[in-house]
């Protein structure tokens, strides 16, 4: 598994830039030792730091161009190159494609990213350029996935329309929109899967690393069988509205067993 560059490192490269003076440093070691998070989530959360200024130092030290994807429009059909699940689990994007090569920014260059710009030149028959781009902005990348899910979700919703004589009748089928959701939020390392009512639709978040983000949208219509599916699979009432209930869904999703409360 990729692995962000550790503290004691980020340290000694904050010091030697002098963009940062001593006190500050020594505030965000504090509070990453006290909240149990890395050095680098520490200066960016108290804007300590900025996301780039420390990216580009990050680059330096790992030798490779740095890349801000703020700003950068990835087409589908590029990101696409690489595979939702490689991307996540090795931190890779692809963020440009041309006749004569292909760019991949990661944010923790290893083992894992040359094996995939092996593979990748072998595939395509060019070159792979590697840059660098923050663990903030690479995350806040990765959810240009999320897009396709839309789409399979809108195409599975399709699926259940039928034209009749009275009209179009709609009979989605929930149970492969849940297991999409579902399997989605596993290849996303989703704790939580967040369905909100709003005013004419449900709005679907998953918890990733410790944050909320906004994924889909499904019809108002469906959510109160959207939530049904849900309890038969955790094994819960469904004739229960107002108690809280515990339960347990199992899956086995890519080989592997998951169990979910």
């Amino acid at each position: 598994m990729p692995q962000l560059l550790d503290d004691s490192k980020l340290k000694e490269l904050v010091v030697a830039s002098k963009l940062l003076p001593e006190e500050k440093i020594i505030q965000a070691e504090e509070l990453a030792k006290s909240s149990g998070i890395s050095l680098y989530q520490a200066l960016t959360q108290k804007s300590y730091m900025n996301d780039s200024a420390l990216g580009l130092l990050m680059a330096g030290y790992y030798k490779l161009p740095f890349i801000s994807l703020v700003d950068t429009e990835v087409p589908d059909e590029t990101l696409f190159l690489l595979p939702e699940e490689a991307a996540r689990k090795n931190k890779v994007i692809v963020f440009s494609h041309s006749k004569d090569e292909i760019k991949i920014t990661t944010s923790s260059p290893g083992q894992g990213v040359d094996y995939l710009k092996t593979n990748l030149e072998k595939k395509m028959g060019k070159p792979v350029l590697v840059y660098f781009s923050t663990p903030k902005d690479l995350e806040v990348a990765l959810f240009m996935y999320a897009k396709n899910l839309q789409y399979i979700i809108e195409k599975l919703l399709a699926q259940g329309e039928t034209t009749t004589p009275y009209g179009v009748e709609r009979d989605p089928p929930v149970e492969k929109i849940v297991d999409t959701m579902v399997e989605t939020a596993f290849v996303q390392q989703a704790s939580d899967i967040h369905i909100e009512p709003q005013d004419n639709v449900s709005l679907v978040r998953f918890r990733i690393d410790g944050i909320l983000h906004d994924v889909i949208q499904i019809p108002e219509s469906i959510h109160d069988r959207i939530v049904t599916r849900i309890k038969v699979m955790s094994g819960l009432r469904t004739d229960e509205h107002q108690a809280a209930q515990d339960g347990k869904i199992h899956k086995i999703i890519n080989k592997e067993e998951y169990n979910k409360s």
